[in-house]
């Protein structure tokens, strides 16, 4: 399993918000991949997971990704089949950010999680 990198446009809304980790890749302006070497090279393209630790540690946002459960008429919870949603807490300010779309991946979840995270920072 390898981690998830972030897609084009979260990268350059990380990109705009102070994200300047080194990674091994980038995109170039057109939205295709290089390494982070190539002159071409525009936008850090970090893993979903790499973003999201910077997002906690710098920022105090922590994004959750959770599979969606529902409550059966006898009372049980059941896990849902490939739907996922996310949620997003601020440190200290005691906000919480949550959404009613649902995705069909952990990973799709977690990227328009960040993406959502991104945009609450100045």
């Amino acid at each position: 399993m390898d981690d998830e990198l972030i897609k084009f446009k979260t990268a350059k809304l990380a990109n705009e918000k102070g994200y300047c980790i080194t990674t091994e890749g980038s995109y170039k302006a057109d939205g295709g991949m290089h390494p982070t070497s190539s002159l071409e090279a525009r936008f850090l393209a970090p893993t979903q997971s790499l973003l999201q630790r910077w997002l906690r540690k710098v920022h105090n946002i922590d994004v959750e990704p959770y599979q969606i459960q529902l409550l059966s008429a006898n009372r049980e919870i059941e896990m849902t089949d490939n739907e996922y949603s996310y949620k997003i807490l601020v440190k200290g300010i005691m906000e919480f950010v949550t959404n009613d779309n649902e995705f069909e991946t952990y990973e799709e979840a977690l990227e328009k999680g960040l993406y959502t995270a991104l945009n609450l920072l100045n």
